[in-house]
């Protein structure tokens, strides 16, 4: 690491008053830059440092990363980002010169520089930090509506990102080979247990290898994020919006979409929320349908909590407090075991939930997922996606039709085939009515060598009644009147294990009874 540059003036400038119509602003460091948030505006101003993976060190770099910072970010927070300004020399100091926003930003990376520039900082419109995910976690109100708008914005955000060129198979593998290395030298780490993360490491990288070669193919490695962690997710106006993308590393940003949304996934682990990772790594699915890639998640995840052990680790040995260090160490000890859980995943089974509309599938689905690590595939959000129509809004009852239902069904267990192939669990969510449609996924099971338990869920006819009735914002189209058409089918022999979803009981205690037998 090496400073090229006094910005002591620059930063004396940006706080003061003055520039925040007479607050005082508060400064936030970090490694890589100063922000200088007032009630309004906040300036962001890159370090004049280089470390091995970032060089701001001369004013050029530095604008260059502004532009590219606000330009970046517009994608997905373009009520965050303003622009970017140069800092110009003044009489006795500095002023901000003027802005260019968002929409001229391309036009100004190679413009000639005012003579009086010293500094380019970013500029943005303040917000509430207390509306950061990561606070929001802190004070457990990171509610799982909120969680579930992140998968959304994430998928959108992932699926128009622009796809790149790239050996990303090469690149992943140099990755964990450089976190290996660096977790080697760690004297806090327990040196057996790197040597086995080595050999955990080696089996994923080997069971991954094709599927790596074949993500650049698919147009899954994109112009990502690159560092999507809840303290990088805000709310505003009630939703989640993305920001501080990476700008200074294309081997950071350019990378599998999966990837990005694991530190997602993995920070939320961190935080003893994973249910909540499992729900919304589920919704990202459904949006996204990129079930081919769920089986490199396990090593994505590792990789991620890899990086946040090794920083850990460099950052202790820099500390001089002695309690703090100490903190810092077992904070990298609890990254390093929460490294080696994903690198050895639970056996993959498929598990069908049953029964008429509104028996609880989709809440024992939701319930069974976490303790499973299982992805959930459902009949209702997959005929909505068939048709290209909007989950929450009906479709036409010709989408109802023998042949429709066959090709939904089909759908939803060759995707189910296809995860536990790859050694993920699968829950199969739907009424499973015919005797054939609770053939046909047994069968998959069978063909993939992995186990299987059907379960058939009950409730009272005017419970069943009542709840599709009273449902709103779901995928499933089910009123009274399919309800009572399904009660007077045929269904033949239910061999699968029956399950009362009793209002009286939370989903989480038969969930719970189930589980049990599964082990």
């Amino acid at each position: 690491m090496t400073s090229a540059a006094d910005q002591t003036p620059v930063l004396k400038c940006l706080m003061d008053p003055a520039l925040h119509e007479g607050a005082t602003p508060h400064l936030i460091e970090t490694h890589a830059n100063f922000v200088i948030v007032g009630p309004r505006h906040a300036y962001k101003v890159k370090r004049a440092i280089k470390y091995p993976f970032l060089d701001y060190s001369t004013l050029p770099l530095r604008k260059q990363y502004c532009i590219a910072e606000a330009a970046l970010n517009a994608r997905t927070a373009p009520m965050v980002y303003i622009g970017a300004a140069p800092i110009l020399k003044r009489d006795g100091g500095c002023a901000v010169g003027p802005v260019i926003d968002t929409a001229a930003l391309q036009g100004a990376a190679g413009a000639q520089d005012n003579p009086e520039t010293v500094e380019w900082v970013v500029v943005m419109h303040a917000f509430d930090e207390d509306t950061l995910l990561d606070a929001l976690a802190e004070r457990r109100a990171l509610s799982s509506d909120i969680l579930r708008q992140l998968a959304l914005a994430s998928a959108d955000f992932h699926m128009a990102a622009a796809p790149v060129e790239k050996d990303w198979r090469a690149v992943t593998n140099e990755v964990v080979r450089e976190n290996l290395e660096e977790l080697d030298a760690a004297d806090c780490l327990d040196a057996d247990a790197v040597a086995e993360m080595h050999a955990l490491c080696d089996a994923q990288l080997a069971r991954c290898d094709g599927l790596l070669r074949d993500r650049v193919a698919a147009g899954k490695v994109r112009r990502c994020h690159g560092d999507l962690h809840l303290h990088n997710i805000c709310l505003i106006d009630g939703e989640p919006v993305l920001f501080d993308c990476i700008e200074f590393s294309d081997d950071f940003s350019e990378i599998d979409v999966l990837y990005d949304f694991a530190y997602l996934i993995m920070d939320l682990d961190r935080r003893a929320m994973h249910a909540d990772a499992t729900a919304m790594m589920n919704r990202y699915l459904e949006a996204t349908r990129d079930y081919d890639g769920v089986a490199l998640l396990p090593l994505y995840c590792a990789k991620r909590a890899q990086i946040r052990c090794k920083i850990a680790v460099a950052t202790a040995a820099l500390l001089v407090d002695s309690a703090v260090a100490e903190a810092k160490r077992q904070e990298a000890r609890d990254y390093f075991d929460l490294a080696m859980g994903y690198l050895k995943p639970k056996p993959a089974r498929l598990i069908a939930v049953g029964g008429a509309s509104g028996s609880g599938k989709s809440t024992l689905a939701r319930a069974l997922a976490p303790d499973l690590d299982a992805m959930i595939l459902r009949s209702d959000a997959i005929r909505k996606e068939l048709y290209e129509w909007d989950e929450h809004s009906p479709l036409p009852q010709e989408a109802y039709a023998p042949d429709v239902s066959a090709r939904v069904y089909q759908t939803m267990i060759d995707r189910c085939a296809s995860l536990i192939g790859a050694g993920v669990s699968a829950i199969a969510d739907a009424t499973f009515t015919h005797p054939d449609s609770r053939a046909a996924i047994e069968q998959a099971a069978t063909q993939a060598g992995a186990p299987f338990t059907g379960y058939w869920l009950e409730a009272p006819r005017d419970v069943l009644m009542r709840r599709v009735t009273d449902r709103s914002k779901d995928a499933s189209d089910a009123t009274a009147a399919v309800v009572a058409r399904q009660l007077e089918q045929d269904w033949g022999a239910i061999a699968w294990r029956r399950v009362t979803m009793d209002d009286a009981l939370s989903p989480e205690a038969p969930a719970k009874a189930l589980l049990a037998d599964l082990q």
